[in-house]
């Protein structure tokens, strides 16, 4: 099942790559229902053409809800939003209307409510208000990406109607390519962690990603260059969403290695075979902080990422 799942995300990453266009602003929300957001339904063995499991447009309180996932027969444990994929905008307030105003005339309450535009899916639970999942099929790494959304497969969910911490389903021995959790204890520091001081005097040696791979470097500049690229390699990181503006009038990437004002970088560093370019004339402060910009603007959580320093 999660070879499946892995395989489905990886082919809507590259649906997505390649067809951008058929899914603009102009499309019907039909095209990115269809194409996008069905296909990884499926994979979570929440079979979209059976009204057991998934309703279709059900009627609620407030509207209509694109998706209502089953427990049971009339049971939602999940009302889905959906969207085009080039609508990035905030609709919780049209969510929570759906769900609250369905949840006052229900004895059987509804724990969950999500949004998605296909790449993008968002699920929150109801009671608490908290967001519970936040995943990018586009931008994160696709294993990883899968293993958090076996949150959302079908038989743990009707069954518990929890989403609860994910499990690894492959057998022990065909586990080395998975993501591997992070223990910051011991010799690393997670990139985020108050007690980081960057200085000359306390330099990186490795860094070590969300997906348990790790990087070589010798210096500051070096660990933003290798977080853009672990970003870039997993998806997250694109050329046409730069340039990233640090302070207004200075880039710390761009595609062209130039300020605002038009002046060229002081000390460019090349991202990969991305094209594109980093400052390195910062202080370590300033590029520790940088990374941690870079991380959240693409959905990753700076905790995860972690340092192994030496003095």
């Amino acid at each position: 099942m999660l070879e499946e799942l892995i395989a489905t995300i990886e082919t809507l990453k590259d649906r997505i790559k390649e067809h951008r266009s058929y899914f603009d602003h102009a499309a019907p929300e039909a095209r990115t229902r269809v194409s996008l957001i069905d296909p990884l339904l499926s994979a979570l063995e929440w079979d979209v053409s059976n009204p057991s499991l998934v309703e279709i447009e059900p009627n609620v309180a407030n509207g209509r809800a694109d998706y209502a996932l089953l427990r049971d027969v009339g049971t939602p444990v999940l009302l889905l939003e959906a969207k085009k994929l080039s609508d990035t905008g905030a609709h919780h307030g049209q969510l929570a209307s759906y769900v609250v105003g369905e949840n006052l005339r229900r004895s059987d309450k509804i724990p969950y409510c999500g949004i998605t535009n296909g790449s993008r899916w968002q699920v929150f639970d109801v009671l608490t208000q908290d967001r519970v999942l936040d995943i990018s099929v586009e931008r994160e790494n696709p294993k990883r990406c899968a293993l958090r959304f076996l949150g959302l497969w079908a038989p743990a969910l009707r069954e518990g109607g929890a989403i609860e911490p994910l499990v690894d389903l492959r057998r022990q021995d065909d586990t080395e390519d998975l993501p591997r959790p992070i223990d910051p204890s011991g010799d690393w520091t997670p990139l985020d962690s108050k007690t980081m001081n960057p200085s000359r005097l306390t330099q990186p040696s490795e860094i070590r990603f969300p997906d348990g791979s790790i990087s070589k470097v010798n210096s500051w500049t070096d660990m933003l260059v290798a977080t853009a690229e672990w970003l870039s390699s997993s998806g997250m990181f694109r050329r046409e969403e730069m340039p990233f503006s640090v302070a207004g009038s200075r880039y710390s990437v761009s595609a062209d290695g130039r300020h605002p004002d038009g002046t060229s970088f002081t000390r460019p560093l090349r991202v990969g075979e991305t094209g594109l370019q980093i400052e390195g004339n910062f202080t370590g402060r300033q590029i520790v902080r940088f990374a941690v910009d870079l991380l959240k603007r693409c959905n990753q959580k700076p905790s995860e990422v972690v340092l192994k320093l030496r003095r």
